[in-house]
């Protein structure tokens, strides 16, 4: 059963204020946030107006200048005081609000289920969770005039403040596009055996300090660890084969000691819907409102919403990609999501691979703030502009799109064994000593 409401938190909140002995209080804080409708009944919303009106007055919302105004709730005041104060203020008008934001849900499902008798019943699924994905996320839905944000811009630009980035990690790439920024999606594509898991992850690496969700669609949370300890500097074939040596275990120390501290949280559930990682991501996100990303690893990994027949993957492909970015935006986070390419492009004389490759969707190419192609000229003989042959390490980052910058190609170094990436300017292969 859904709790739909709490009359003893409700009680220990308005006790917690009314008990307060100076306006400048924690409680009194708290309540100038309150809106009389989170509270469930009709005698604690009168409360709680008079408490605001007081409150607005410069008046001490005590039981005496409470109960002036409506002396027939004396009795209820004398009983709400009585069962004493939140120990937690602050996170007891977290919960108030949860269950208020819960009521209204429930009420607006009830409306919407009373109209759904002639709809198959898959389409009433689609239609719920699209309904829940609207109603979970931030109430940003009125227009904002340019000024409230004009300033803010302008002094973060002269001051140089760029917190809505979130870089790479990779010099000459962050130097070009700068990073993610809120509401934006980055897609990065390969074919498989060309390191896209790895280049999200090593994303994730150099941004340990920013809190990340991931969805590891094809990875168990164990493998992502271990991929994790490659990237420390464990050849990550002796990670598989369990044969790994003394300095092996001290520098995989090193990097639990980081990933203990740090802010990285996966979901590992096969089979879910966009939707259902919408709905997830957003309970996450008003758990976490620091979070930077939301990693996906990968977008046709993603079940197909059931109202899509089988075999349609270009139209569920495309809901899946304008459903991800239609969040990403509204929630003003950011989005990172790996994508497979179609065989076309292995097809061609020139395998490198443009945008008409991305599996099964033009819409992420529509969709997509910043594309990202990971090429490796090594596998196809291909040589580099000025004609040298690729090596073996060598890994091109296709910069097919960005909105807010140029494209072009940036040639990279990914050590294989440690499945690490490297700008060329500080990359020094130096085989390890056996």
């Amino acid at each position: 059963m859904i709790q739909l409401n709490d009359i003893a938190l409700e009680k220990s909140i308005i006790s917690s204020i009314i008990n307060s002995y100076d306006l400048l209080s924690n409680p009194i804080d708290e309540a100038s946030k309150l809106k009389e409708e989170y509270f469930s009944t009709n005698d604690h919303q009168v409360i709680v107006k008079e408490v605001k009106r007081c409150i607005s007055n410069n008046i001490l919302p005590d039981l005496p200048n409470v109960s002036l105004n409506i002396p027939d709730q004396m009795d209820n005041i004398c009983d709400i005081v009585d069962t004493g104060s939140s120990t937690n203020i602050t996170a007891h008008c977290e919960k108030l609000i949860e269950l208020y934001n819960k009521r209204d849900l429930y009420s607006n499902l009830n409306r919407y289920m009373s109209n759904v008798d002639s709809k198959p019943s898959d389409t009433i699924k689609q239609d719920l969770m699209n309904y829940l994905i609207d109603s979970n996320v931030r109430d940003d839905f009125e227009p904002v005039h340019i000024r409230d944000h004009l300033w803010k811009t302008f002094d973060g630009m002269q001051n140089k403040v760029s917190n809505f980035l979130m870089p790479t990690g990779f010099k000459r790439l962050d130097d070009i596009i700068g990073g993610i920024g809120e509401g934006e999606i980055m897609t990065v594509g390969a074919r498989p055996g060309n390191f896209k898991t790895s280049f999200l992850l090593n994303f994730i690496e150099n941004n340990l300090d920013k809190k990340v969700l991931l969805f590891s669609l094809e990875m168990t949370t164990p493998q992502i660890i271990k991929r994790f300890f490659a990237m420390g500097g464990v050849d990550n074939s002796r990670i598989r084969h369990s044969k790994l040596k003394k300095t092996d275990y001290d520098k995989c120390g090193v990097t639990a000691s980081k990933l203990d501290n740090s802010n990285i949280y996966i979901i590992e559930t096969p089979g879910l819907t966009i939707e259902e990682i919408c709905i997830i991501s957003n309970r996450f996100i008003a758990k976490h409102p620091d979070t930077w990303l939301i990693g996906l690893d990968f977008i046709q990994r993603v079940a197909n919403s059931k109202h899509f027949k089988t075999g349609d993957d270009t139209a569920a492909n495309a809901h899946k990609s304008r459903t991800f970015t239609n969040f990403i935006k509204k929630v003003k986070c950011r989005g990172l999501q790996l994508s497979q390419l179609s065989r076309k492009c292995e097809e061609r004389k020139d395998t490198r691979p443009i945008a008409s490759d991305l599996s099964s969707s033009g819409k992420i190419e529509e969709d997509s703030h910043i594309i990202i192609f990971l090429w490796r000229g090594f596998k196809y003989n291909a040589k580099n502009h000025y004609g040298i042959p690729y090596k073996e390490d060598d890994i091109s980052l296709l910069l097919e799109k960005s909105r807010e910058g140029e494209t072009g190609i940036i040639e990279s170094k990914v050590e294989g064994k440690f499945l690490k990436f490297h700008d060329i300017d500080e990359y020094h292969n130096e085989e390890e000593p056996f």
